[in-house]
C-alpha cells in the first residue's frame, strides 16, 4: 500500500470512530434519559414469546390456585342461593378444608380490606368465622393493598400490620425510588393478627401497563414491607435474615436481581399451545363442595391430596371481577396468575436479572466505534454491511440464549439502535464523498434499510390462538348510503365533524339497547346483540335500535347539512340471527372482543343486499322470526348469498307495526301477492301486481318486473325453488 493510500485509509478509520463515537454519545444520551425504555420493553416481550414452551419439568407443580371462576360464582348462586360477593365463612370453610389436607401454605390474593355485610348471619360473624379458620390454619396469609395517597388506616390495623409484616427485618433508606406510600386499605386488626404473615399486592406497571416486574419491598411511611410473594418465600424458608445488597435481596441461600427501586423482573413461564396457566388450578365450588361433603361425613368429591404439601392461592379468575392484567406471552392473564409467577420465581429463583445500564453503554461505545471503522474505513460499503448484519444477528441471537438459559436481560434496543445508525451515518458519508458510487451505495443503503433495521427491529409478534364460546345472537351491519359521493364533497375537517357525529349518535343509541360495538370500518358499524352479556329478546333489541337509529339519523339532517351535506343522510342496515363464536380474537399484540360465524358473514351480505333491492334493512328469516311482534317484516326473497350453496329467505324490516298507515300494508299486501304469483312461475301474473305496487311507490316492486321479464325470456331450470344468486358481495 502506498503512503498515500495508507493515509487515506487512515483518515476514513478516524472519520469513522468520530462517527462511531458521535452515534454512541446520541443513543447513550437516549438511553439515559429513559427514551429508549417503551421500545426496550416490547423487545423483551418479543423476546419471551420467541422462547418454546418451557420443559414440564421446569414448570412449578408445587402451586396450586384456587379460582374463583365465572362456574364458581354461578354455582354458588343457583346451588346454595349466595349472590357475589360471596361470605367470609365461605372462605374459611374452604381454608379449613384446605388447611386439613395438607397445605404448606395459603395464600389469599383477595382483599378482605372492609367488613362483611350482613345477609342471613351478621357480616361480624361471618368475618370471625374467617379469622378464626385463619388462626386454626396457622400458615395462611393475607393481603393489602399499600396507596399513594388517602386516609391513613385505623391504628389498630396498622399496629397489626407493623406487628406481623417482619417489617423489624429489613429497612430501606429514605432515598429508595418509587417506593414512599402514605396509607393502605388494610385487613381488620384481627385477620391481621390470625395470619401467619400478610404482604402487598401492588404491581408495578410500565407505562403501556403491562406487568413486567413486581416490587418486593416498599416503604410504608417509616417502616419497610413485604410484597405478598416476598413474605410467602421468606416464611416458607423459616424466615432467614434479610439482606439488602446494591443490586438484589438476599436471604436464606436466595439471591433475587432486584431493579434500584427493590423491584424484579419476573420469569414468565411459556406454555404449550392450548394450555394457558402453568399452575393446577382448582374450582372454588369444588372446594367449598368438598368441606360442606365432608363436614356431613362424606367422602368429599375433590381429592384432599390435590393439596398435600401445596402452596395454595386463592384467588379470582372470572373476567367480571376485573381483576385481569397483561404481561409479555397475553394481555388478558388473572391477577392472582402474575402473584403465583412471582412466588414460584422466588422459590425457584427464576427472577431474571437485568444487565447493569454501564455494562450496556459501554457495549454500544464498542460496537459504535467498531461498526464505525469497519463501515467507513473500508472502499467497500458491502463488506460494511455484512458485518453489521453478523454483528446484530449476533446481537438479537445472543440476547435471546441469555434469557433463555441464564435468565439474563440484555438491552438490545441501545447496542442494535446504535450499530445501526453508526452504520447508516457512516454510509451515508461515504455516498456524499464517493458520488460517482451514488447508485450502488443507494441501492445498498435501501437494501439495509428493509432487510437489516426493519428485520431486526421489528418481529412478527407469536398468534394467540384464544378459544371462544357460542352464544346465540343478533348481528347488525349498517353504513351510510353513498358515503363515498358524501365524502368527496367534504373539507377533511368536515368529514371527520360528521364522522364524529354520526358514529357518535348511532353507537349511543345501539349501547343502550344492549348492543356491543365490536367494530368500525369507516363508516360501517358491526354491533352484536347478546354477546358479551347474554340479552334473551336480542332480536328485538337490535329491531328497536334500528327503528332509533332512523329517528336520530332523521333529526340530525340539519346538523348534516350544516356540515356540508348537499343531500340527506340514511344508512342502510343488515339484521342476522343464530348461533355466534365469541371471545377475545387476533394476537397478542392486539385483541378484540368479536364474533365469527356465518351469521356475522350472512348479516354483512344483506346490508349490501340493500343497494340491490332498494331498501333500507334487510334481516334473515330467524331475525324475523325471533323479533317481537311490535315489528313489521314482509318476506321479501329467497337468495343464494355469495360463497353459499344454500339458500336463505331475507325480509325486509318496514318497521314499527303501529306505525303503518293503510296504504303501506296495502302495498305491502299487493307485493307479497306478486310474490306468491314469482315462486309460481307465473311470469304475467306477477308482473301485473309488482306493477300496481311499483305504482305506489314501492321499491323492490321494480327490481321484480324486471325479473318477471328476464324469466319470461329465459324461464329458470325445472328445479327451480324461487331463489335467486347473489353474484357479488
Amino acid at each position: 500500500m502506498s503512503e498515500r493510500n495508507a493515509r487515506r485509509t487512515w483518515r476514513r478509520v478516524l472519520k469513522g470512530i468520530l462517527v462511531g463515537a458521535a452515534m454512541a454519545a446520541g443513543v447513550g444520551l437516549l438511553t439515559h434519559t429513559g427514551h429508549l425504555e417503551p421500545l426496550e420493553l416490547k423487545t423483551l416481550d418479543l423476546r419471551f414469546r420467541s422462547l418454546p414452551p418451557t420443559p414440564v419439568e421446569a414448570l412449578p407443580d408445587d402451586i396450586v390456585i384456587v379460582e374463583i371462576d365465572q362456574n364458581s360464582i354461578e354455582n354458588v348462586y343457583t346451588r346454595i342461593n349466595y349472590r357475589w360477593p360471596w361470605p367470609r365463612l365461605f372462605y374459611g370453610a374452604m381454608l379449613d378444608f384446605i388447611t386439613a389436607a395438607g397445605a404448606r401454605a395459603v395464600v389469599f390474593d383477595i382483599f378482605f380490606t372492609e367488613p362483611d355485610i350482613d345477609r342471613d348471619i351478621s357480616g361480624a360473624e361471618s368475618d370471625a368465622e374467617l379469622v378464626a379458620a385463619t388462626a386454626r390454619s396457622g400458615r395462611t396469609l393475607h393481603t393489602f393493598v399499600l396507596k399513594q395517597t388517602g386516609m391513613p388506616p385505623p391504628p389498630d390495623e396498622q399496629a397489626a400490620l407493623l406487628a406481623a409484616a417482619g417489617s423489624d427485618l429489613i429497612s430501606l433508606p429514605a432515598t429508595t425510588p418509587g417506593l414512599h406510600y402514605r396509607s393502605a386499605a388494610l385487613p381488620s386488626a384481627a385477620l391481621t393478627e390470625a395470619s401467619r404473615a400478610v404482604g402487598f399486592a401492588n404491581v408495578d406497571l410500565d407505562e403501556d401497563n403491562i406487568i413486567r416486574r413486581i416490587p418486593l419491598l416498599a416503604r410504608y411511611g417509616d417502616t419497610t414491607l413485604m410484597n405478598t410473594a416476598m413474605a410467602a418465600a421468606w416464611d416458607l424458608a423459616e424466615r432467614p435474615p434479610i439482606t439488602l445488597e446494591p443490586a438484589a435481596v438476599r436471604f436464606g441461600e436466595r439471591r433475587i436481581p432486584t431493579l434500584p427501586d427493590r423491584s424484579f423482573y419476573l420469569w414468565w413461564y411459556r406454555m404449550a399451545e392450548r394450555q394457558v396457566s402453568p399452575f393446577v388450578a382448582v374450582s372454588a365450588y369444588d372446594v367449598l363442595k368438598a368441606q360442606t361433603e365432608l363436614s356431613a361425613g362424606m367422602t368429599p368429591t375433590l381429592d384432599p391430596a390435590t393439596f398435600k404439601d401445596k402452596i395454595v392461592y386463592f384467588g379470582s379468575t372470572a373476567t367480571g371481577l376485573f381483576d385481569v392484567k397483561a404481561t409479555p406471552l397475553s394481555h388478558v392473564v388473572p391477577g392472582v396468575r402474575v402473584q403465583a409467577t412471582a412466588l414460584a420465581n422466588l422459590l425457584r429463583g427464576d427472577g431474571v436479572r437485568r444487565i447493569r445500564r454501564r455494562t450496556t453503554l459501554g457495549w454500544v461505545v464498542l460496537l459504535c466505534l467498531l461498526t464505525g471503522c469497519i463501515t467507513h474505513g473500508t472502499r467497500h460499503t458491502l463488506s460494511g454491511l455484512v458485518v453489521t448484519l453478523v454483528v446484530l444477528a449476533g446481537l438479537l441471537i445472543t440476547s435471546r440464549s441469555l434469557l433463555a438459559s441464564r435468565h439474563l436481560f440484555i438491552e438490545v434496543v441501545p447496542l442494535v439502535g446504535g450499530v445501526g445508525l453508526t452504520f447508516m451515518a457512516a454510509t451515508l458519508i461515504n455516498y456524499m464523498a464517493e458520488r460517482r458510487h451514488s447508485k450502488l451505495v443507494r441501492t445498498i443503503f435501501e437494501h439495509y434499510l428493509d432487510r437489516s433495521v426493519v428485520r431486526t427491529l421489528i418481529n412478527d409478534p407469536a398468534q394467540v390462538k384464544l378459544g371462544g364460546e357460542r352464544r346465540r345472537g343478533t348481528v347488525l351491519f349498517s353504513d351510510v348510503a353513498d358515503f363515498t359521493n358524501t365524502s368527496e364533497k367534504l373539507e377533511p375537517e368536515e368529514l371527520v365533524a360528521f364522522m364524529n357525529l354520526y358514529l357518535d349518535a348511532m353507537t349511543r343509541i345501539i349501547i343502550e339497547e344492549g348492543g356491543f360495538v365490536d367494530k368500525f370500518v369507516g363508516d360501517e358499524i358491526v354491533a352484536i346483540f347478546g354477546a358479551p352479556n347474554d340479552l334473551p329478546d336480542h332480536a328485538t333489541c337490535a329491531c328497536r335500535a334500528i327503528v332509533r337509529m332512523q329517528q336520530r339519523v332523521d333529526a340530525l339532517q340539519p346538523d348534516f347539512r350544516a356540515l356540508g351535506c348537499s343531500s340527506d343522510i340514511f344508512f342502510r342496515a343488515g339484521l342476522s340471527t343464530g348461533e355466534l363464536i365469541v371471545g377475545n380474537m387476533g394476537s397478542e399484540e392486539r385483541m378484540n372482543y368479536t364474533a365469527m360465524g356465518d351469521v356475522m358473514n350472512l348479516g354483512a351480505r344483506l346490508e349490501s343486499a340493500n343497494k340491490q333491492y332498494d331498501t333500507r334493512v334487510l334481516v334473515s328469516d330467524v331475525t324475523a322470526a325471533a323479533a317481537d311482534d311490535a315489528y313489521c317484516f314482509r318476506p321479501i326473497d329467497r337468495v343464494r348469498v355469495k360463497g353459499k350453496d344454500q339458500a336463505v329467505p331475507i325480509s325486509e324490516f318496514v318497521g314499527a307495526a303501529d306505525t303503518l298507515t293503510p296504504e303501506q300494508r296495502a302495498r305491502l299486501d299487493l307485493f307479497a301477492t306478486g310474490y306468491a304469483h314469482y315462486g309460481s312461475q307465473a311470469w304475467d301474473a306477477a308482473e301485473a301486481v309488482f306493477q300496481q305496487a311499483a305504482d305506489q311507490g314501492d321499491a323492490p316492486a321494480a327490481i321484480f318486473i324486471t325479473r318477471c321479464q328476464t324469466f319470461r325470456n329465459a324461464p329458470p331450470a325445472t328445479d327451480w325453488d324461487g331463489s335467486y344468486t347473489f353474484t357479488r358481495k
